[in-house]
């Protein structure tokens, strides 16, 4: 069975069309497909911290994503093969956090649906 990313790879590109931040949610989608997270996210740029989730700078988070398209995914870590990163076609990367929510954050595209479980794992 193919992991996480290889699934999330046969879908690439994602185009970025809409995104939200309400200080709670980062919610990132585009034409059938959807990205939402509760947990703690950051933009690196640069291999440097461009926006954090609890950055003062945090609501620009949408107006870098949109119009951009997620090219690649890769596991933050090969040690621990939970948190992803997203990379941009502009050589961003969106990184997700899981944390102790139940849902940190929920990944739908046409016929998958990825949510990952916290300190768990992905399911």
């Amino acid at each position: 069975m193919k992991d996480l990313t290889s699934k999330i790879r046969s879908a690439l590109p994602l185009k970025i069309s809409f995104c939200s931040w309400d200080n709670t949610t980062l919610v990132v989608s585009g034409l059938d497909w959807s990205l939402s997270c509760q947990s703690a996210w950051r933009v690196v740029e640069a291999n440097s911290i461009s926006i954090g989730y609890e950055d003062e700078k945090s609501e620009k988070i949408c107006n870098t994503l949109e119009g951009l398209q997620v090219v690649d995914v890769r596991y933050q870590s090969s040690d621990f093969p939970i948190d992803p990163a997203f990379y941009l076609s502009d050589g961003k990367r969106l990184e997700l956090f899981s944390c102790e929510r139940e849902d940190p954050w929920v990944l739908n595209l046409p016929e998958l649906v990825f949510v990952g479980l916290g300190s768990t794992g992905t399911r």
